[in-house]
């Protein structure tokens, strides 16, 4: 895919993550939203508060726990005990993280002042080095897959659409609190591991698959739907559906050695969820729900100045575009991504707010651009293939380069007010106007 010599691409594929991430930590504290600002707040809050009130303070009690956003999270009236919200998968892929900030605040070094209350500036910078680790693993491992089928500048390309191109860097770089960078890494081993399961699907394989769907739903329950990409990858026709089942149903001890690791991942969930109402199976929403099942807003989710997916990320038309494609041209790559899609927005659209806080861009669908990155790169390469003039192929990677530059203004410039409902596209336009260049 490339005029340049094979050796560059090589040095290129090996460089591109070691230079996203000298980027990300060098603006990590110096874009708006990002500078100088402790990220335990609201959501980002809601999904570590475990850490703390496990390893420091031993109690979820609302007089022991002193929360930076109380009035986000509302003790349960019997109990007096803090219902947080958010399950616990992102605080137990935050815990190494939150381990060496509590032993570096404890023990003063780099500066730090001793006092280890879990929500000091140290363990807010420990969640920006979590979020950046899980996601360039993730984008590692997506690389290793492109670079067999495709070549090493393809999987570079993979990494900068996905990276730069979408709102993935400003949930791993500023809202780094967020599940999305972490539900990201686990979609893209799931994508690693799903042809190993299928391959060779020993007791092993089943029980990492077990624990790759028990910590993704862990992080967003609403992510379930992602179980339909290991059952439906490499499915071309009817049958080859059935005599999966098939299969799945023969290899009944592996069946149960899965759901054995999802049951064991969430057992810590049902007893905080009793610990803090009495009751193992809790709404922690409080109500929250899917409000518009029967008529979600997938037009807004899509194409609305407040947070729609493709007004803020343009380039993500691709990857959908893509995995249409791939039903076609790359079948058995298409379907396993695009029905997990379709049920995320359609679920998202259904949400009573559908536009999801205070976001920059769509967040729910960050974590399926794992799902896509395979058909996105088959389609780019497919494309890059039959263009042989040197103008044509410029002509393919021109709306790449302006997708990536808009992108990253729009996160420079996003304020988190572009959420509320009088956020017009005639305030996206001004700032489009007098902000933008």
């Amino acid at each position: 895919m490339s005029l340049i010599p094979a050796r560059a691409g090589r040095w290129a594929a090996r460089l591109i993550l070691p230079l996203l991430a000298a980027w990300s930590f060098s603006v990590a504290f110096t874009f708006p939203e990002g500078r100088n600002l402790n990220r335990i707040w609201s959501d980002m809050e809601g999904y570590y508060a475990y850490l703390p009130a496990v390893f420091i303070y031993g109690s979820f009690d609302r007089d022991s726990l002193p929360l930076h956003t109380p009035q986000e999270f509302k003790a349960h009236p019997e109990t007096g005990r803090i219902n947080l919200r958010f399950t616990y998968g992102v605080a137990l892929m935050e815990a190494p993280f939150f381990g060496l900030a509590h032993l570096i605040t404890k023990r003063g070094w780099f500066r730090t002042k001793k006092f280890p209350t879990g929500f000091t500036q140290a363990y807010s910078d420990a969640l920006v080095a979590a979020a950046l680790v899980y996601t360039f693993w993730g984008l590692w491992l997506l690389m290793g897959l492109v670079r067999q089928q495709q070549g090493d500048w393809a999987a570079v390309l993979l990494a900068v659409l996905l990276f730069w191109g979408s709102n993935l860097w400003f949930y791993a770089v500023v809202q780094s609190g967020m599940s999305h960078a972490y539900s990201f890494f686990l979609f893209a081993v799931l994508v690693w591991h799903t042809p190993r399961w299928l391959a060779r699907p020993s007791l092993g394989n089943y029980a990492l698959m077990g624990a790759l769907v028990g910590l993704i739903t862990l992080l967003r329950p609403t992510n379930a739907v992602v179980v339909l990409y290991p059952l439906l990858a490499g499915v071309t026709r009817w049958p080859d559906f059935t005599a999966r089942l098939g299969g799945l149903l023969r290899q009944w001890p592996g069946l149960l050695l899965a759901a054995g690791a999802v049951l064991l991942l969430w057992l810590p969930q049902f007893a905080y969820w009793h610990h803090i109402s009495g009751q193992w199976l809790y709404d922690s929403y409080e109500g929250y729900g899917f409000t518009h099942l029967l008529s979600p807003r997938l037009g807004a989710v899509l194409f609305s100045p407040r947070n729609g997916w493709w007004v803020y990320s343009p380039l993500m038309i691709l990857p959908v575009l893509a995995v249409f494609w791939a039903l076609f041209q790359q079948k058995g790559q298409g379907l396993p991504a695009l029905l997990p899609l379709l049920l995320t927005l359609y679920l998202c659209g259904s949400w009573f707010e559908w536009w999801f806080g205070s976001s920059y861009g769509f967040r729910p669908v960050i974590e399926y651009y794992a799902l896509m990155a395979l058909p996105m790169m088959g389609l780019l390469v497919w494309a890059w293939q039959r263009l042989h003039q040197t103008w044509q192929r410029g002509l393919l990677l021109l709306p790449l380069l302006l997708g990536i530059a808009y992108s990253l203004r729009m996160g420079y410039l996003y304020r988190w007010y572009w959420s509320h409902a009088d956020w017009t596209w005639e305030k996206w336009a001004e700032v489009m106007t007098t902000q933008f260049f």
